[in-house]
């Protein structure tokens, strides 16, 4: 929508940006918004698989994206309630080795006079030895 709006501001002004872009038609924009808020109403009751997509969930509610489709704060509300506590019961997944991975230094190499290496250290910084 904003790069929509970019475009009839530059074919209105006469810029030659503009002419790069079919012309702009104002009445295109509303199917666009109707797809666009029908997504946000499906989206926003779906169960949440992470931290980030509740995260998404609070900001539109916030944002008020809801409230020109059919979806009701309280149900949003009670979606997020209910990721926040199916996600909370679950424990964290790790990568498997992640424990030993973390104990492990890997000792230097030497290389021939001249050449340098470069090393992983613990803590997953790269260093580089002659």
């Amino acid at each position: 929508m904003e790069m929509e709006s970019a475009i009839s501001r530059a074919q209105s002004h006469g810029l030659p940006e503009g002419n790069n872009h079919p012309p702009h038609n104002p009445d295109d924009r509303w199917p666009l918004l109707a797809n666009w808020r029908q997504a946000i109403a499906r989206q926003l009751p779906t169960p949440a698989p992470d931290t980030a997509a509740i995260a998404w969930k609070k900001a539109a509610l916030a944002s008020g994206q809801h409230e020109f489709t059919d979806t009701k704060t309280e149900m949003v509300e009670r979606a997020i309630a209910d990721d926040s506590a199916f996600l909370s019961s679950r424990p964290v997944r790790r990568k498997k080795g992640h424990a030993k991975a973390k104990g492990l230094r890997r000792s230097p190499r030497r290389v021939g006079r001249g050449h340098r290496q470069t090393v992983r250290c613990r803590h997953g910084a790269f260093s580089e030895i002659r």
